[in-house]
């Protein structure tokens, strides 16, 4: 009997420890690179990308607060010295992370890793341009991976507006590097978070791969035919002029390949429209909301 006893304890020493969470290290140090899906739909235009975010210990003081600087690349290498500047990032000493994008004036939280079940967060929503107060709807385990069994933290809207998200303890967010929540789990307009890179060692990697060389713009010619842009490309600092088959009153906004806004424009009761272009060279998508009908219209515009 005793030798049956001391059997039992010993299968559950053993077992126990693999029901338990996995270690991670969530301290934004050395260099980190993010490696997300990007897709996006609406009527019928879709759009697809691969973009990485990666950090390498380049420091900068906003407002007192060290932040590391943010950078971001559309490459299947990423290269530091060959991207683009994005934002910044920073942690506290109780697991939380902020941020300051581009254009922000204020300092956004974006993850606090210390968080409880049913607790609360304001975060920033960047597909609608508006903060939502979230609350941990439940906890689990991600068995993707090599990071099996790391907390994974639901959380949704308390509005109830339906939005929802995944926090993968100390990766990042499932479908959006700063905060992209969706409304329907195969919703078309968000990320997908492929990997996380850590020092060249790849912490997280459920697909095996961290870049998707299919990069491509589909634009159904039904929608954009309303109105003609020229010139398309355009010279840096030129006038493009957009001409519609009604007046109307739109909001226009030149969109960089990582979704963010480079240049708003409201006009009003117009059929003909001048807009001087100072984006830098690069591929943008034009988008024009028509405010009678809601409609919104595309159209890629190449910056020289």
């Amino acid at each position: 009997m005793m030798k049956k006893i001391i059997t039992f304890f010993i299968i559950i020493i053993h077992v126990v420890p693999l029901l338990s969470y996995g270690q991670f290290n969530k301290n934004l140090e050395g260099e980190i690179i993010w490696s997300y899906y990007n897709r996006f739909h609406e009527r019928d235009t879709t759009f697809f990308k691969t973009i990485k975010y990666g950090i390498n210990g380049q420091d900068t003081i906003i407002n007192g607060n060290t932040y590391q600087k943010i950078f971001s690349s559309g490459d299947s290498i990423f290269d530091f010295n060959h991207s683009s500047y994005y934002g910044v990032i920073r942690e506290d000493s109780n697991e939380r992370w902020y941020t300051f994008l581009e254009n922000d004036t204020i300092e956004r939280i974006i993850y606090d890793w210390d968080i409880a079940l049913y607790d609360t967060i304001i975060i920033y929503d960047i597909l609608d341009s508006q903060y939502r107060t979230m609350f941990i709807e439940y906890i689990d385990s991600d068995l993707s991976g090599k990071a099996a069994y790391l907390k994974r933290f639901a959380l949704r809207d308390i509005s109830g507006s339906g939005k929802f998200t995944w926090w993968l303890d100390g990766v990042g967010e499932y479908y959006g590097f700063l905060t992209s929540l969706v409304s329907d789990i195969n919703s078309s307009n968000a990320q997908n978070i492929m990997c996380l890179q850590k020092n060249n060692v790849y912490t997280y990697n459920p697909s095996g791969t961290c870049f998707r060389n299919d990069y491509y713009l589909e634009i159904n010619e039904n929608y954009v035919n309303d109105f003609i842009v020229y010139p398309n490309p355009i010279e840096q600092g030129d006038f493009l002029m957009i001409e519609f088959s009604s007046q109307d009153d739109y909001t226009i906004i030149l969109s960089d390949l990582y979704g963010r806004s480079v240049q708003n424009f409201e006009v009003n009761q117009n059929k003909q429209i001048k807009l001087r272009i100072m984006s830098k060279p690069g591929v943008y998508i034009l988008f024009i909301k028509e405010k009678s009908n809601n409609n919104t219209l595309f159209k890629k515009i190449t910056i020289l």
